[in-house]
């Protein structure tokens, strides 16, 4: 019975179409249809192919319908012109410049200057670490201290050992006085012993006085003894207290030979703290920063690879001046203070005057050249170091003309009037583009060109004649231009 009802719903007639919808199907099979999917991918390529053919046929049409024209250069002309003898180019320099290092090695704690800044001869720039090298200071200063006490106390002993050998020598001469008055009393009981021994006993004198007066004269006898032997005894003091004064005075220059060497120590010790300030040895303007703070820097000949040799690079812009490289065969067109004129590319309006300073006395080989430095005669803010530019060496007596400016020379066919504003089409990039010009109040003229004082530089190729309806922006030819 399941079979029999699947038979029967298989063989169940299709549900009637909606009538008009079998006009709106699109039958696939039939031949016309397969033709056109074989035939759809080229029909694409075909329309692109058509698209860039139109344009490029535009493009070109365009190009081919620009107007032809012809073009002429505008030209410069040096305020020097008929009285340059050569030129050449080069930098400029300056000719006082360094690489500032320290003579220490160390950490560095202060950088005062910063690039561009302008410093002052002895300025401090920076500062390495530098507490044991005050520490030494001080230390040295004491010891000087010590050793000016130490002298002090020498010559107060020096003194009184002095002093000592004044007395001793005062003594002696007591003594001395003494002695002769001692003496003289044992002349005196010599000669009255001598007197009553010469008497007869009992009769001229007693023997209680002959007694007596022996007495008296052994008397005399031990003290003038006696005194002698004091007087020996200062005179040892005396020689005791010169020697001692005279090693006093031997110990006091020794002490101040130390003192003076303490003090050499100081100035040492001073010497070495001071080489920690790094300051400008002449007036100048920084130019670069060779170290940070916190870095290690050391002198030049001992830095390593993780040691900055320099901390800044000064240079005097009062000494700027150019160094030109001259073709050997022109040197004998310069002269030593001969006339120049400098012409900076930065500011080519605006020229400096010059002087030959100095011609280098040897030459390039492998470029045969000879170097020239030539000075600059005024500076202003506008020179810099590694500026590049031109030098024009100038014949002699020509100084008056150094400073003059270039003047630009235009075709007089070139200049139009467009807009209401008077100019010339520049031929730039196969477009022409105006661009307007003032003429001086009475401009100079050389043959077919005429002097504009603005609005071109020269060297632009300028359209001579242009056609009447050409306007700034338009497609343009050369009229020998290829077809």
């Amino acid at each position: 019975m399941a079979s029999q009802a699947g038979s029967d719903r298989q063989e169940a007639p299709p549900p009637p179409a909606a009538p008009g919808l079998d006009r709106l199907r699109i039958d696939r099979s039939s031949p016309a249809m397969r033709r056109r999917r074989r035939a759809g991918p080229w029909v694409v390529v075909a329309l692109v192919l058509i698209g860039i053919a139109a344009s490029v046929w535009l493009t070109m049409g365009e190009e081919l319908m620009a107007p032809k024209v012809s073009t002429a250069r505008v030209q410069r002309v040096p305020a020097t012109d008929g009285a340059i003898r050569t030129t050449a180019s080069g930098y400029v320099v300056a000719r006082r410049r360094a690489a500032i290092s320290s003579r220490l090695s160390g950490r560095l704690e202060k950088l005062n200057v910063d690039v561009g800044d302008d410093v002052k001869a002895g300025q401090l720039i920076a500062q390495l670490g530098c507490a044991d090298l005050t520490a030494a200071v001080e230390q040295a200063k004491a010891h000087v201290f010590v050793r000016r006490a130490e002298v002090e106390t020498a010559k107060r002993d020096a003194e009184a050992m002095t002093a000592a050998a004044v007395a001793a020598e005062a003594r002696i001469a007591e003594s001395e006085a003494i002695e002769r008055e001692m003496e003289s009393r044992l002349t005196d009981a010599e000669r009255t012993l001598k007197r009553e021994q010469s008497l007869k006993p009992g009769i001229a004198t007693s023997q209680e006085a002959l007694d007596r007066t022996q007495m008296e004269r052994d008397v005399a006898q031990r003290r003038l003894d006696q005194m002698k032997a004091q007087t020996g005894t200062w005179r040892a003091n005396a020689k005791q207290s010169a020697l001692e004064a005279t090693a006093a005075a031997a110990r006091i220059a020794s002490i101040e030979a130390s003192v003076v060497a303490a003090e050499a120590g100081v100035r040492q010790a001073e010497a070495m703290r001071a080489d920690a300030d790094i300051v400008a040895p002449f007036a100048g303007r920084v130019l670069r920063k060779e170290a940070e703070i916190g870095e290690m820097v050391a002198p030049v000949n001992a830095a390593g690879s993780t040691t900055r040799g320099a901390v800044i690079t000064l240079a005097d812009f009062s000494t700027l001046e150019m160094e030109v490289e001259v073709i050997e065969r022109d040197i004998r067109k310069i002269e030593t203070n001969g006339p120049c004129r400098i012409v900076l590319d930065s500011w080519r309006e605006h020229p400096y005057a010059g002087f030959v300073r100095q011609i280098v006395p040897t030459a390039d080989r492998t470029k045969s050249t000879v170097q020239v430095k030539v000075a600059f005669k005024a500076l202003d803010d506008g020179v810099s170091p590694e500026m590049s530019g031109r030098v024009e060496f100038l014949t002699a007596g020509s100084e008056s003309i150094a400073l003059g400016s270039d003047r630009v020379f235009a075709p007089k066919a070139a200049l139009v009037t467009s807009g209401g504003k008077r100019g010339a089409f520049e031929m730039k990039d196969g477009k022409a583009e105006f661009r307007e010009v003032v003429s001086p109040a009475s401009p100079a003229e050389k043959g077919d060109l005429v002097e504009i004082s603005s609005g071109l530089a020269g060297g632009e190729d300028v359209i001579v004649s242009p056609p009447a309806d050409l306007a700034s922006g338009k497609l343009v030819r050369l009229a020998d231009a290829p077809k």
